[in-house]
This record gives C-alpha cells, structure tokens and sequence, in this order.
C-alpha cells in the first residue's frame, strides 16, 4: 500500500522519508508542523509505524482539506490543525518527532519558528530545506524570484528567505539540542558532489 504513496513523489523525497522513518519510532507522538502539504510524507510513516499520535499543521484550510482527503483514501487516521508554525498550540516538550521540509525558509520569523519546533518536542526536531551554499539553486531561485515580479503566481519566491544549514543548527544549539547535518543530494549524480552543491540539505536536532 506504502508504495502507491511513494511513487507519487520524487527520490528528495523518498530521501527525506528514509530519514524520517530511521527516527521515528512505535508509538511516537509525531507533528508535521506547517506546509504539510498533501501530507504524503506522514501518510507514508502512518503505515509503515504504529504511532500514538500523528498531527498534521498548516496555515491554508484548502492544503489540510486536500492531506485529510488523502489520509481518507487509505482509512489512516490523524489530526489536523489549522495553526501557525510562530505560535504552535501545543504544550511544551509534548511530542517526540517534529519536523517539516521546505517550510522554515518562507517565514517571516524564521528564528522564532525553529525555536517553537524544540519548545513543543521532547526529542527530536528535523528541518529539510533548500541549500544556500548550491550557486546553481541561488541562481535559479533568484530568476524565479525576478519572475514574481511580472508572473502571477511566484510569490513564494519573493518571501523566501536566504538562510543556510547554519543558521537553523545554531538556534537548535541554543535550545538545547545536540544538532547533525543529512545530506539528500538532489542532483542526478549526486554522490560526486560535496556537500556544498547539494540541492537539499537536512538537519537533525537530538534533545540533550
């Protein structure tokens, strides 16, 4: 059943799972936290883990109707918030998992954000987003960004933030969180290139 979730979506993203699903344990308390999208990724880990609680977030009504729709098709039950990444309502240190992919770098308050993901987790917080550090990327997000100017419908582009790998690992350091760097490639031939010319790039906070 799993693997009709998974062909809908490219290998960043069955990178991106692999990582999750190595993480997450039985029984976890899991939150998807804002632009969970169509939320394959947590439909995914709903089958393949028995968790005690899985909660999917965001701010647009149309993309929790479209992650509910989805988690229907296959009887997979979960809870879904219309709520804001800044200000998440949930207690503090109250699930084991947190994480989203392509969310933080669109934040008007990217520090706060990160720092609402490791008040509300218990033990881990995982950040997937574009890499800074890929000239390739830079350029292109830049022409996207130019585009917005005169296409409708890239305005993603123009409020998305430059951030890097770094910034996020030194506001989890300063919340107590030992932090790791996974790479997920994300060129065709990927595993000649170093770190500095990957197209996404994941960081793993592990509460100390």
């Amino acid at each position: 059943m799993s693997e009709r979730v998974s062909s809908k979506r490219g290998g960043i993203y069955s990178k991106i799972q692999a990582y999750i699903e190595q993480i997450c344990k039985h029984n976890f308390t899991v939150l998807e936290a804002a632009g969970c999208g169509s939320g394959l990724i947590s439909l995914e880990l709903a089958m393949k883990r028995n968790l005690k609680r899985l909660v999917l977030l965001d701010i647009r009504e149309d993309k929790l109707l479209e992650a509910r729709n989805n988690f229907n098709k296959f009887k997979i039950n979960a809870e879904f918030v219309l709520g804001d990444i800044q200000n998440l309502p949930f207690k503090s240190e109250s699930l084991d998992l947190v994480f989203n992919e392509g969310v933080i770098e669109h934040l008007d308050d990217m520090e706060r954000g990160v720092k609402e993901m490791a008040r509300v987790s218990k033990k881990y917080v995982i950040c997937f987003i574009p890499n800074y550090y890929n000239i390739l990327w830079r350029i292109e997000k830049r022409w996207k960004r130019w585009r917005g100017k005169f296409y409708h419908g890239a305005d993603e582009y123009r409020l998305e933030k430059d951030i890097t790998h770094k910034d996020v690992m030194k506001l989890l350091n300063n919340c107590n969180f030992e932090v790791k760097l996974l790479e997920l490639g994300g060129l065709r031939r990927d595993k000649i290139f170093p770190t500095e010319l990957k197209t996404w790039i994941g960081i793993l906070g592990v509460r100390k």
